[in-house]
């Protein structure tokens, strides 16, 4: 099942809220994507495994792959 999740996680289409034909949009601040980046190193770091996703986007904006992981620590903050 989870394999399945990581399928639909990787062919969601990202754009700005503007974009009729996105199905997920950018975080809310730059701020926040340095967050979540850290968040993924930190748990990739502690053996988390990346099914799909943990990379950001571009420059431009503040996108982010939808992240699909296992073996994700309960400790990781």
């Amino acid at each position: 099942m989870i394999a399945g999740v990581a399928d639909i996680a990787r062919t969601l289409k990202l754009g700005p809220g503007a974009d009729l034909q996105a199905q997920t949009g950018p975080l809310i601040s730059a701020r926040q994507r340095v967050r979540v980046a850290g968040l993924v190193r930190c748990s990739l770091d502690q053996g988390a495994v990346a099914l799909a996703g943990v990379e950001m986007i571009g420059e431009a904006g503040w996108f982010y792959q939808c992240i699909v992981m296992t073996a994700v620590s309960r400790e990781t903050t």
